[in-house]
């Protein structure tokens, strides 16, 4: 005797299930503003360094003039996605766990791919500030991670005229390991209940501290402070859409269903100073 379908296998149901455990990954998307289009390409305005400031105002009464040049750019948004299928077997004889794990793993790959595609527009950018702090951190006599980090601060300051001043330090986890060996971040840590309870580095320099692999792909101990949502937006010209198709798209019967996931996005950085 055959079981009868399952309501909860329906594409509908399925897809309601996607978007429910679907989650825009908080780390990547984070460091950029996301904003939405109605054009497969995107553009923007790049703002270049001021040209003259303000001085006193002459005898005969002149102003000084400031002039900004600004430069057009523009960048095509790519789609990316992934599919599966839930065959006649799964949907008739109600397989929830199978699908279930189908639906996981294609989330999993989505969130991953898009992580990685955004960190990758970031780091690739020649004008992101960075710090190579694996070796100099490594000596715990030697090391001053406080000057560093206050270097780097007063660096973003000095390259935005004062504007901005970074909020965030993200560093792999073999630095954030480093950090743990000096006694001003023991100190703290031993001290403060909510951080004991958590193990999270409190801030540094005003700074909070981020553990995250991805900001380090090459494992060279790189580390970066910016200010997360500044560094530049997130183009969408379709964000995460999914769609279902049924037997006869793919002539098969023995898919029931087929499922697709995807966006459309640019990641343009147009602030890589901050």
């Amino acid at each position: 005797m055959t079981s009868l379908p399952s309501p909860q296998l329906t594409p509908e149901v399925i897809m309601a299930q996607i978007k429910r455990r679907y989650v825009k990954v908080p780390t990547a998307r984070n460091m950029l503003t996301v904003e939405p289009i109605a054009a497969p390409t995107a553009t923007w305005i790049e703002e270049k360094d001021l040209d003259g400031k303000v001085n006193f105002i002459s005898g005969k009464g002149g102003f000084k003039k400031i002039y900004q040049n600004f430069q057009k750019k523009s960048i095509s948004t790519v789609p990316y996605g992934v599919q599966f299928d839930v065959t006649r077997d799964e949907f008739n004889f109600q397989q929830y766990v199978t699908v279930d794990d189908k639906i996981t793993s294609a989330i999993n790959e989505f969130n991953s791919f898009e992580n990685d595609y955004i960190w990758n527009s970031i780091l690739s950018n020649p004008d992101i500030p960075t710090l190579n702090v694996a070796a100099s951190w490594s000596d715990e006599t030697a090391a001053k991670p406080l000057k560093d980090l206050q270097q780097a601060k007063m660096a973003i300051k000095a390259a935005t005229k004062k504007r901005f001043s970074p909020t965030t330090v993200i560093v792999p986890s073999a630095v954030y390991s480093e950090l743990l060996d000096f006694d001003f971040v023991t100190n703290a840590l031993y001290n403060n209940r909510d951080v004991v309870a958590t193990g999270a580095i409190p801030a540094l320099n005003g700074m909070t501290i981020i553990e995250n692999d991805d900001v380090d792909p090459e494992g060279v101990g790189q580390a970066l402070v910016c200010i997360p949502g500044q560094l530049g937006k997130l183009m969408e010209t379709y964000p995460f859409t999914v769609v279902s198709s049924g037997w006869e798209a793919n002539q098969n019967p023995m898919i029931h269903s087929t499922y697709f996931m995807f966006a459309q996005t640019a990641a343009a950085i147009t602030h890589p100073e901050t």
